[in-house]
């Protein structure tokens, strides 16, 4: 099972993300949504949470300060960023951490479905926390 938190100001990406999970054969469990990356660390210090899906422009605290926070508490959560905005240097810098994998919006399902099938596959042989 596969506790994801997903984060985007937009309410539709949010509700596309989720339907866009739903129609995988993997067992997952949206276990907070949040409109910023505020609202994440507080989702993220409620539940337990195997996968961050965020955006990086967002009110409050963007996805590259949640990354930054998150990271202080945990550098093993698999994080998720999907914008439609990064440059050469953000992509750079966000895979340079094996935890993270950069999807551009708009969302592409296969892409999806395999880094899902991939983090569940991690999660069920115990190689990841």
């Amino acid at each position: 099972m596969i506790n994801i938190l997903i984060v985007d100001d937009s309410h539709l990406a949010r509700k596309r993300a989720i339907q866009t999970i739903g129609q995988f054969d993997i067992e997952h469990n949206i276990v907070a949504q949040a409109t910023n990356g505020l609202e994440a660390l507080q989702a993220y210090n409620e539940f337990h949470i195997d996968l961050i899906i965020t955006d990086l422009e967002m009110p409050t605290m963007d996805g590259l300060e949640l990354i930054k926070e998150i990271r202080q508490i945990n550098n093993f959560i698999n994080i998720l960023v999907v914008s439609s905005i990064a440059s050469q240097k953000i992509k750079q810098t966000l895979k340079s951490d094996r935890y993270i994998d950069f999807v551009k919006k708009p969302l592409n399902n296969k892409v999806l479905e395999i880094l899902l099938l991939k983090l569940e596959h991690r999660l069920a042989q115990g190689t990841d926390t």
